[in-house]
């Protein structure tokens, strides 16, 4: 199994996840964002545009609103054995690049 490890904080974009479809998902780092433990979901399957790859991220917190944000923290399984560590918050960005 392939492992990417990102915890240290930095403030640039840390990740580009591949996907299948035509939208792509950016990991931005969020490591001041301070969460409280009821608001988070635990090993949450999730979709780019809500289909195509899955991914299952170890913690997700989703922020309603106009935007809705989604922030992901600890490990995200990847396809194909991939696997990406995250030690702090980071939001994921959708976009229409490949």
């Amino acid at each position: 199994m392939n492992s990417i490890n990102r915890d240290r904080p930095t403030t640039r974009v840390s990740a580009r996840i591949p996907t299948s479809g035509p939208r792509g998902w950016f990991l931005l780092p969020r490591p001041w964002l301070d969460v409280d433990a009821t608001d988070v979901l635990e090993r949450q399957a999730i979709a780019c545009g809500g289909a195509g790859d899955q991914y299952v991220c170890e913690y997700l917190h989703r922020v309603a609103g106009d935007p809705p944000r989604v922030y992901v923290k600890g490990t995200l399984e990847l396809q194909h054995g991939e696997t990406i560590r995250l030690g702090y918050w980071h939001q994921l960005a959708v976009t229409n690049d490949k």
